[in-house]
């Protein structure tokens, strides 16, 4: 049985042993289950933020300038405990702007289990960000009474980079009582992931059971657009799977969706259960409370786990390490040695082995591997010819910037961002088999330049974030797709020949087409 009452969300800390749980849905105040007897740690290691930045081998070199969003669903926060956490750790003052998004409000006080949750997340995500840059962040804290939708909305019009989530619930208990929601979930956040916004959700503190009988993921963080983020028990000398070992009680959340299906981007993950689909999580790092690290709660300093603080530690990381990264997920699963394999341990059902599994995901972060990702790199020039097909790299085509599959008359781009990605395609005369170049999951500040020669072509843009898009298209019968795209400037000529231009949701500032219709 769970150790709480499950009505729609539970939000995912841990408090010396104890958990902080809340509904979404329909109400949202939490509830916490604290033993009677309070017992020592299990291990020794108490971590400050920043010694476990260190670690993870944070880099402390990053200047990212991205907005931390952080959602709540009830608590908190005191200044008081945010200044003197900024004492107790050497950092400058933490500030924090709230944002209601139904007229719910910051309201310490009522429910001290619930302020611990939200003291948790800014001052985890503060002191992350710090760490990595220096400087301290820009924190916006959504206060909702249970609508994850509307506050993607509402992070994305204010501008955030991240958004830290710590609640969630059961998929059985979402499509019981909100059947379809979930999907509306998932639907809002790759809109969101298409303007910029890297959302991570923590995978949940019931194991691979996720408090109920059987099987279960956690919602949000089973979403795709979502880095879904579990949890490990980590010492100064080793790490593993935070989980007892029983699918019943504490440890990381994770498994297999019941809803989504298996997801193309997590290559190398075991193949999912009958009738299942994405594995849970992407991404783990130190959740056990008794190797946890110590916030300010109500003026009192506590050891807390729980995989609400992985959500908003690796928030704090990915502000600093670039702006609207956007949907990098698919970028973490094709960097894969960017993190260390968690080898030991079970959440239940699930155990730790060579390569991603259902409870740690890629395992626990190198923060200075992570970042180079998001490094700017060369332009990348592609030339492919149709006739022959011949795909030709010129400029840095190493792993981190570009990858590219081809099948048949097909070819499939995959940047990564942020990448200055320069193309062009050579389909010989028209009739010819027809170059389609589609690119996707790019974010960032990127540079698209396009050059397609005669012949019936098309291009696809998904869920970029483009500073400058430039398209000639030349003559034939071509067509442009751009889906989910923010671009600043464009400037797309289809040439000659009967030519078609597609925009779905996507928003452009500053316009200039050429024959098209």
């Amino acid at each position: 049985m769970k150790r709480i009452m499950l009505i729609a969300a539970v939000a995912s800390l841990v408090l010396n042993g104890s958990l902080v749980a809340g509904e979404a849905r329909p109400k949202t105040h939490p509830y916490v289950v604290i033993p009677k007897h309070r017992l020592a740690p299990q291990a020794s290691t108490s971590w400050t933020v920043a010694n476990l930045c260190k670690a993870y081998n944070f880099p402390t070199n990053l200047t990212g300038n991205g907005v931390i969003g952080i959602l709540e669903f009830g608590g908190g926060w005191r200044q008081s405990d945010l200044d003197q956490f900024s004492s107790l750790n050497g950092l400058p003052k933490i500030t924090v702007t709230n944002v209601s998004i139904d007229g719910t409000q910051n309201n310490p006080g009522v429910d001290p289990n619930a302020d611990a949750e939200v003291a948790l997340d800014i001052q985890a995500a503060a002191a992350s960000y710090y760490y990595c840059t220096g400087k301290m962040p820009t924190i916006k804290v959504f206060f909702s009474g249970g609508d994850f939708v509307n506050t993607f909305k509402a992070a994305v019009s204010a501008n955030c980079s991240v958004l830290s989530i710590s609640w969630g619930a059961n998929e059985s208990a979402w499509q019981t009582q909100a059947p379809g929601y979930a999907q509306s979930v998932e639907s809002a956040a790759q809109s969101a992931a298409a303007s910029g916004l890297v959302i991570l959700a923590a995978s949940g503190d019931n194991s691979s059971s996720d408090g109920t009988s059987g099987t279960n993921v956690d919602l949000p963080s089973a979403c795709p657009h979502i880095i879904a983020c579990g949890g490990t028990s980590k010492t100064t000398t080793s790490e593993v799977v935070w989980g007892d070992g029983v699918a019943t009680d504490w440890g990381t959340g994770g498994g297999f969706s019941r809803v989504f299906p298996v997801q193309s981007f997590q290559v190398g993950a075991p193949q999912a259960p009958a009738g299942l689909g994405r594995m849970v999580p992407d991404i783990a790092a130190v959740a056990d409370p008794y190797t946890g690290v110590n916030v300010v709660v109500g003026g009192q300093v506590m050891q807390i786990g729980g995989t609400s603080l992985v959500a908003p530690f690796y928030s704090g990381f990915f502000a600093a390490a670039g702006s609207k990264l956007g949907f990098v997920t698919p970028l973490l699963w094709q960097n894969k040695t960017a993190f260390t394999d968690i080898l030991k341990g079970s959440n239940g059902a699930y155990s730790a082995a060579t390569g991603p599994d259902p409870c740690t995901g890629l395992g626990a972060p190198n923060g200075t591997a992570i970042a180079k990702l998001f490094a700017p790199s060369n332009i990348v020039k592609v030339n492919y010819n149709t006739s022959t097909k011949t795909l030709t790299l010129t400029g840095d085509a190493n792993a981190n910037s570009i990858s590219v599959s081809l099948s048949g008359s097909t070819m499939t781009l995959q940047a990564k961002s942020p990448t200055l990605l320069t193309f062009s395609t050579n389909s010989g005369t028209a009739g010819a088999p027809v170059a389609s170049a589609t690119i996707s999951s790019v974010s960032g500040n990127v540079v698209v330049t396009g050059n397609l020669a005669d012949g019936n072509d098309s291009i696809s843009l998904t869920g970029l974030a483009i500073s400058t898009l430039t398209l000639a298209l030349g003559t034939g019968n071509d067509s442009a797709s751009l889906s989910y795209c923010t671009i600043g400037t464009s400037a797309i000529d289809g040439g000659t020949g009967t030519d078609t231009l597609t925009t779905a949701s996507t928003k452009i500032t500053t316009n200039k087409n050429t024959n098209f219709p």
